[in-house]
């Protein structure tokens, strides 16, 4: 009887171990993979042109999931995954197309080449 005692208080302690670590690692896996929306300033923007090119510029990034640019408002709302790219490495993204993004300034080489409406 006593071992049986012993047993059972054994396996329950095992099962609660595993359920409590099976717990951990899901609420981890959760948290690694939400996405985070994040709206960027592109005062520079005039055009669709300009639209399709900072549009085109997010995309190409890694981790990128949606990007909306809106010229009338001159942002652009990205939904993005933080554990594979970062707010800086997409207001370098849209600087390097030639455009400006929140207080990074324009590439100014990229700049040169873009359509003179955009300019």
């Amino acid at each position: 009887m006593k071992t049986m005692m012993t047993f059972s208080m054994i396996v329950t302690l095992t099962l609660c171990l595993n359920v409590k670590a099976w717990a951990q690692q899901t609420q981890a896996t959760e948290t690694d993979s939400i996405s985070k929306m994040v709206t960027i300033n592109v005062p520079t923007i005039k055009c669709g042109s300009c639209v399709k090119t900072v549009t085109k510029a997010l995309k190409e990034l890694k981790g990128v999931e949606e990007v909306n640019v809106d010229k009338k408002t001159k942002m652009a709302v990205v939904k993005y995954d933080p554990s594979k790219v970062k707010v800086t490495d997409l207001e370098t993204a849209i600087s390097k197309s030639g455009y400006d993004a929140n207080e990074v300034k324009r590439d100014k080489k990229a700049y040169d080449e873009l359509d003179a409406c955009c300019q």
